[in-house]
């Protein structure tokens, strides 16, 4: 692990890898191996592998748990699954609640979930064929089937068709003949 470690300092990626490897193989309940390996595959974005070696650190009985999970947040955050990686951030910040990694990630996933459902809002005032229609008072779940919009007062809405595909061109050895 240490061998592995000096590698990584010196950009020898492929011989710390391995050594994080053999030193897994030596002891499989060694957590610092998992994590440091995981930390170089977060560095070349092999996030799902890093997910695997973060939950070995962690079961493996890691030292310093608030560190892992903030790297895995990273990790599940790369792989597009926010939600997943805010779970880790907060389990960080339920060990150490100062720790700047876990909070400044969480804040900025908040931020973005705010963002988004914001410009979501927009989007359906806005949309086609009129004003939102709100069926229900704040709390309530609106009603969910076509006939109990239509009760509620609320118009259905239908996609719209599709349209209508343009003609091909004719392929070039046709053009010529």
């Amino acid at each position: 692990n240490n061998r592995g470690l000096a590698y990584e300092a010196i950009n020898h990626y492929e011989s710390a890898l391995r050594d994080y490897g053999l030193a897994i193989r030596l002891n499989p309940n060694y957590a610092e191996p998992y994590a440091n390996r995981g930390n170089l595959r977060l560095k070349f974005n092999q996030n799902a592998e890093a997910v695997q070696d973060y939950d070995m650190a962690l079961r493996s009985g890691h030292a310093h748990p608030e560190f892992v999970f903030a790297w895995q947040g990273q990790a599940l955050e790369a792989q597009g699954k926010r939600r997943e990686a805010a779970d880790a951030y907060r389990r960080a910040l339920q060990i150490d609640p100062k720790l700047e990694l876990a909070h400044g990630r969480l804040t900025k996933l908040e931020e973005e979930r705010a963002l988004s459902g914001l410009i979501g809002r927009k989007k359906l005032s806005r949309g086609v064929g009129g004003p939102l229609i709100v069926t229900g008072a704040p709390g309530v779940a609106p009603p969910r089937t076509e006939a109990e919009t239509a009760a509620a007062g609320g118009a259905v809405w239908v996609p719209p068709a599709p349209a209508a595909k343009a003609p091909e061109p004719p392929p070039a050895e046709l053009e010529h003949a």
